[in-house]
């Protein structure tokens, strides 16, 4: 279903703040090249200077 996207997106919460399920999301958008928005919890998790990263979504949504 993913890999069949026309646009994906992964969300990045405040939930994946462990090593592990961080390490794998970076991965897999790497491996996909698939952009990163955070939520406000999920800011700093990867660093905005990561090229995938293309910010925080609007604060109420």
């Amino acid at each position: 279903m993913l890999v069949d996207a026309n646009r994906p997106l992964i969300y990045l919460g405040g939930g994946i703040r462990t090593k592990e399920g961080l390490a794998a999301l970076v991965s897999l958008a790497e491996h996909l090249d698939i952009p990163i928005a955070h939520s406000l919890m999920g800011k700093g998790a990867v660093s905005d200077d990561h090229p995938l990263v293309i910010g925080m979504t609007g604060f109420w949504g």
